[in-house]
């Protein structure tokens, strides 16, 4: 794919500003996707090569696996290595699902699930501070649009929004394995792996269960509800637009980006990331031959759309532009609708998977109030981690587990923080030998009110109140307010007030 088939537009190219896309999504609306469309427009547009995030991901990888590694010795003295259940996906120091502390939103929580077979699991939250995040190319959440929409601190990120039908949502959670389930399925029943029918099994609890149905709608509810709030905020992208019109709606997509790109680019874009799992070590988030506009219709029953009608998601499916739920006309149901028909009429719950390592397994899902259920536990946050819910049968080795993540993390935040606190936070010093070969300017970082800039051998202080400005045209001598120095230790000097991670340690506690 190359640029000759894109250009950019004149706003964006003229502009310092860089494109930094920020996706906030509830699971299951389409959110790895749309994080998929935006890494390949990001392709196309300026200031994509970033060292200070080179230096984020260098430290992230070189430190960040003595965490996951510190837990796994745990298991390991007690002979239990082999039974450990621990996706790659959350023995990366950044992996798993992600979001601001709404308390102390310097810092950042990402969620980890972890298993032994036959003991159960618990979910780990380590805390970070946030810049961490940006070892992404595409910063995303599935939590608190509203608060990532208010942070000023992200005010110059380019914000998406993934959206589905919330019945398409809702049925299609039922019918998702989580990252735990899937790292058990592909050790311990390989043969098993790709078995739609055991997928169909464990879905067929989830619907039958009104319960855990009820327990799917409550969280989303609240996620769409503080969308709504703030859409103006938001640039939304509808799951169902995506699969019927690819081209289009990535082509829009772009165009917020700053990119104007050609409907075969687009085209393209779509066929590389169709149909496929996107999602890395959880090798079963997408399920094969299925993903259709409108497929929820052949799997809900009346009774769950009556459901999602009694807790407002009618009224909101309508707000996002969806039409109301109509009844769905029961000679015409499929025979899993008849299935599960029959068993909630009967108020009987469908259970045909035998392996209870597996089932448990599959019931834990971070998008569901578990709150109803009293087989879960919760413990308080400690400095840097908590345990947010375990079924984990040996309390004892969970806070050994614990206590060597809390110490882990606690080193790799130090080291993290110094790295933030020092002026290679933006990766002046390396850039600083490449300036001079930095034409058209380039924008290394920005620090308060200031774009901090290298062009030909010089470094910029531009105050983001001037907006875009042309170096290579404008008479840099006679703009006021503009700072330039020879070195970047010599402009940060120049630049008021403090660096935006001064301190960091002191503030976050560690």
């Amino acid at each position: 794919m190359g640029r000759a088939a894109a250009f950019m537009s004149m706003r964006e190219s003229e502009s310092l500003r860089p494109f930094r896309p920020l996706v906030v999504g509830a699971p299951r609306s389409g959110f790895s996707l749309l994080i998929a469309v935006l890494a390949q427009i990001y392709a196309f547009t300026p200031g994509k090569r970033q060292a200070w995030r080179g230096r984020l991901q260098k430290l992230a990888a070189g430190q960040g696996p003595a965490i996951s590694a510190a837990i796994r010795r745990v298991f390991a003295a007690r002979g239990l290595d082999q039974d450990l259940v621990y996706n790659a996906t959350f023995q990366d120091v950044a992996g798993g699902p992600k979001w601001l502390d709404p308390d102390r939103p310097e810092r950042a929580c990402f969620r980890k699930y972890i298993g032994v077979r036959g003991m159960g699991d618990f979910t780990l939250v380590t805390s970070h501070p946030r810049a961490l995040l940006d070892t992404y190319e595409v910063v995303h959440s599935h939590s608190n649009p509203a608060l990532w929409a208010a942070d000023p601190g992200y005010g110059d990120y380019t914000k998406f929004a993934s959206l589905r039908n919330p019945a398409g949502v809702i049925n299609s959670s039922c019918y998702s394995l989580n990252a735990l389930t899937s790292e058990y399925l592909t050790r311990f029943r390989p043969e098993d792996a790709q078995d739609d029918e055991l997928r169909l099994k464990l879905a067929l609890y989830k619907l039958t269960d009104l319960d855990f149905f009820s327990g799917l709608i409550t969280p989303l509810k609240t996620h769409l509800q503080e969308y709504l709030a703030c859409r103006d905020r938001w640039h939304g992208m509808k799951w169902e637009e995506l699969i019927d019109t690819p081209g289009p709606t990535i082509a829009r997509l772009a165009a917020a980006a700053g990119v104007i790109l050609d409907a075969g680019v687009a085209t393209g874009m779509w066929e590389v990331l169709r149909d496929r799992n996107l999602t890395g070590a959880h090798a079963h988030n997408y399920r094969r031959g299925h993903g259709r506009v409108g497929e929820w219709r052949g799997s809900l029953i009346n009774e769950h759309l009556e459901l999602l009608r009694s807790q407002g998601m009618e009224d909101i499916a309508v707000a996002l532009g969806y039409q109301p739920f109509t009844r769905l006309r029961e000679t015409e149901y499929t025979e899993v609708q008849k299935k599960i028909s029959d068993h909630v009429r009967r108020g009987s719950i469908c259970r045909e998977v035998e392996d209870e390592v597996l089932f448990g397994f599959a019931f834990n899902k971070s998008n569901l109030d578990a709150s109803r259920y009293d087989f879960f536990r919760s413990y308080p946050w400690r400095e840097h981690t908590c345990v947010e819910r375990s079924c984990f049968a040996d309390e004892t080795l969970l806070l050994e587990a614990w206590d060597a993540a809390e110490e882990a993390v606690r080193a790799f935040n130090i080291d993290l923080c110094a790295l933030l606190e020092s002026d290679g936070t933006a990766a002046g010093e390396v850039l600083a030998a490449d300036a001079v070969t930095m034409d058209p300017p380039r924008l290394l970082y920005q620090a308060g009110r200031w774009n901090v800039v290298a062009f030909r051998g010089r470094f910029f202080g531009v105050p983001t109140s001037m907006g875009p400005v042309d170096l290579e045209q404008a008479d840099v001598e006679k703009m006021p307010g503009l700072l330039q120095a020879r070195s970047h230790d010599e402009l940060r000097a120049q630049i008021p007030g403090r660096r935006p991670w001064s301190g960091l340690r002191q503030r976050l506690g560690i």
